[in-house]
């Protein structure tokens, strides 16, 4: 792992200011879907009861 990160920061190293925006702008995106999917099963509880009433399924016959 130790090469691969070497590698990648050689690379990091070489773009312009303009390609590190986008680098960083990734990284955050990546950060914030893994936090969302962490999340994401917290919430199933609540919406439980939302999700298995009776009266909306007729929503879900599509």
């Amino acid at each position: 792992m130790h090469s691969a990160t070497e590698g990648l920061n050689r690379k990091i190293r070489s773009l312009t200011p303009e390609q590190l925006l986008k680098v960083e702008e990734l990284i955050d995106t990546l950060q914030t879907e893994d936090q969302a999917r962490s999340i994401l099963p917290l919430s199933e509880p609540s919406f439980a009861g939302v999700w298995n009433d009776p009266e909306n399924d007729v929503y879900d016959a599509h």
